[in-house]
């Protein structure tokens, strides 16, 4: 079986799927490899906001910090 990535837009990610499932539902499996979730960057945003608004403190200074 081979791999095949694709970009799908938000707007027709179910119907291509939905469409590929009827057509070939025994050479077909979805994985879903989006690994930079929502939560994802929820998280991602509110750490960037911490880091600017001083309440975070970055890779570097935490070595300086702990003198590593």
């Amino acid at each position: 079986m081979k791999t095949l990535t694709l970009n799908i837009s938000e707007s027709i990610y179910d119907e291509l799927l939905s469409l590929l499932n009827t057509k070939y539902p025994d050479n077909i499996s979805v994985v879903d490899d989006d690994i930079f979730t929502e939560e994802d960057e929820t998280t991602y945003l509110e750490a960037l906001g911490e880091l600017e608004r001083g309440e975070a403190i970055n890779l570097e200074q935490l070595k300086k910090e702990f003198n590593v």
